[in-house]
């Protein structure tokens, strides 16, 4: 920027004691070097403003932005959704177990009180009629208030069973991911 010659003023066209850019190779006149001097300035503020930006960047959470943590967000929100569904589900099977121990419990009682009220009309029964109903009745509450044997199993996000013992069948219910949709 500082060789001198006698050339025409890239800006006024005038001729005068010039001085030539070595970076765009045009010359300028002494009133206008400080003019391309300061456009210089500019776009070196420019590009010092998109270094800081990019600096900003990098010291912002990168790693919260790079598209394998989005993958794996969207991974989790599936799995998310995935075991809410299977959870749900799970519900529902129990809910329907129970209810289907509550019913055969209320239809034994009702066959037990049958049976009761029977022997009472035609006077037929004893201690051991007595103690065999009441152990029955004893079954029959434990039958409710502890129903079934239930096992909740939950081997990986990808399925959960529920597994129920019924007089001697074994009941299972399994939820895998490929019966979900998110």
């Amino acid at each position: 920027m500082d060789v001198a010659t006698k050339e025409l003023c890239a800006t006024c066209g005038q001729s005068a004691e010039y001085f030539g850019c070595s970076g765009c190779n045009q010359s300028f006149c002494n009133n206008h070097i400080g003019s391309h001097r300061q456009e210089l300035a500019k776009e070196l503020n420019h590009v010092e403003c998109k270094y800081d930006m990019l600096l900003q960047e990098i010291r912002e959470p990168y790693v919260e932005q790079h598209s394998l943590i989005s993958k794996i967000n969207n991974w989790e929100q599936h799995s998310i959704c995935f075991i809410q569904q299977a959870a749900e589900t799970a519900r529902r099977e129990l809910q329907d177990l129970l209810q289907k121990n509550k019913d055969e419990v209320i239809t034994e009682v009702h066959k037990l009180t049958q049976k009761l009220r029977l022997a009472r009309e035609i006077d037929d029964y004893s201690e051991i009629d007595l103690q065999k109903w009441t152990d029955q009745l004893n079954q029959l509450k434990h039958q409710l208030t502890s129903p079934l044997h239930i096992i909740i199993a939950t081997p990986s996000i990808n399925e959960i069973s529920v597994t129920s013992l019924q007089k001697g069948t074994l009941v299972v219910f399994i939820l895998t991911k490929d019966e979900i949709t998110c």
